[in-house]
């Protein structure tokens, strides 16, 4: 008798322990499922209140000179200039094979490059990037 009525009470407290474990994981079951709608609202808040950026033109990017490029004349004959000057005299004249390095100044339509006879200034438009 005193095994069953040891028993039983085993039972109901197992029984309470089990029901107060359930509703404990009830209650946190709850808690991440507003967890989640929250942090949802936030995302959507925070792409809301984001600033939008201006589109970027990927070809002006592609085609921006910067200092130390290897430049090729357009054309044959371009004529490498002392100055900053298109009335300058002229250091040398390469060929559309010849290949510059941009040095990442320009002044007067032209740009201060390092030609195979030394630095000068070349006509912009007569040059690209190689």
């Amino acid at each position: 008798m005193k095994r069953i009525f040891l028993l039983s009470i085993f039972t109901i407290y197992t029984g309470l322990a089990n029901a107060a474990l359930f509703e404990d994981l009830r209650e946190l079951r709850g808690t991440l499922g507003e967890v989640t709608r929250t942090t949802r609202e936030v995302n959507v808040l925070s792409k809301e209140a984001a600033p939008t950026k201006p589109a970027v033109d990927q070809a002006s990017l592609s085609s921006e000179i910067k200092s130390g490029d290897i430049l090729v004349a357009k054309v044959a004959n371009v004529k490498v200039l002392k100055e900053a000057n298109k009335k300058s005299a002229k250091l040398a004249q390469i060929s559309k094979s010849d290949e510059l390095i941009y040095m990442g100044e320009e002044q007067n339509g032209l740009y201060l490059v390092t030609a195979p006879d030394g630095e000068g200034w070349v006509d912009k438009i007569l040059v690209k990037r190689r």
